[in-house]
């Protein structure tokens, strides 16, 4: 009958290790990943933090976060701190106002991933970024640093970046009024291209973007009902206002 006793108590192998005890071949499990690490979440229909977050994660695509009819608009507005930037004006101010599709889109997104991931790893305690509407913002962390406008829009495959907005902060509130009125400008042309169709002419003073993307895409295919994330631009672009509150 002793089978029936070794089945029952088991053999002293299979007893459980003492406390702290690490088996061979069984090491603790590492620690959780940390956010630029961890998966994107899937199904994000909210404009918010966690969107900003997967957005700058690099377990996507940057393609997944554009729609390839629209592309992605940029404006950037700040100061040449060099002196030799060519781009700047006769004011020594760089402006940026360009439309982007196909690879130019997703290069530059991804430059601007690689900056909000930064952004999430140094951040103190604290959220990072503001959300309303259909934007996204984060305040300017130093000199000569930029706040950031992040807008997005809906698409058939779900939330998608439109458009971004980059202007240098921690500078005058006559400056900054001055930047963001011309960044709304420019905002206002910008929304109107598509992919694969002819480019506006920039503004006086306007850096622009190099030929046109080869990248075709059916400039209206998501406009019908999809774009309710751009509907809200217009109460949505609370960064300016909160820049010169900054000041």
């Amino acid at each position: 009958m002793w089978w029936i006793w070794m089945l029952a108590c088991g053999t002293p192998s299979e007893q459980p290790p003492p406390p702290g005890e690490i088996v061979q071949g069984l090491e603790p499990a590492p620690a959780p990943a940390g956010v630029l690490e961890a998966p994107v979440p899937s199904g994000l229909t909210r404009v918010d933090a966690a969107l900003m977050k997967a957005l700058a994660s690099s377990a996507q695509p940057p393609g997944d976060f554009l729609d390839p009819s629209r592309g992605l608009a940029i404006v950037e507005v700040g100061e040449d701190a060099s002196g030799e930037d060519p781009r700047a004006g006769e004011d020594g101010v760089v402006r940026i106002a360009t439309h982007l599709c196909g690879e130019e889109a997703s290069a530059k997104l991804e430059g601007l991933r690689a900056d909000l991931a930064l952004r999430i790893e140094q951040a103190e305690a604290g959220e990072l970024f503001t959300c309303k509407a259909a934007t996204c913002t984060h305040p300017a962390r130093m000199e000569f640093d930029k706040t950031g406008e992040y807008i997005f829009r809906s698409a058939r495959k779900g939330l998608v970046l439109d458009r971004v907005v980059r202007i240098e902060g921690n500078l005058s509130e006559a400056w900054t009024s001055e930047a963001r009125a011309w960044a709304d400008d420019q905002l206002k042309r910008l929304r109107m291209e598509r992919c694969g169709e002819p480019r506006a002419t920039g503004a006086p003073g306007t850096q622009g973007d190099a030929a046109a993307s080869d990248h075709q895409g059916d400039a209206g295919a998501d406009d019908a009902g999809a774009d309710d994330a751009g509907a809200n631009d217009a109460g949505a672009n609370d960064a300016g206002a909160n820049d010169a509150g900054r000041r």
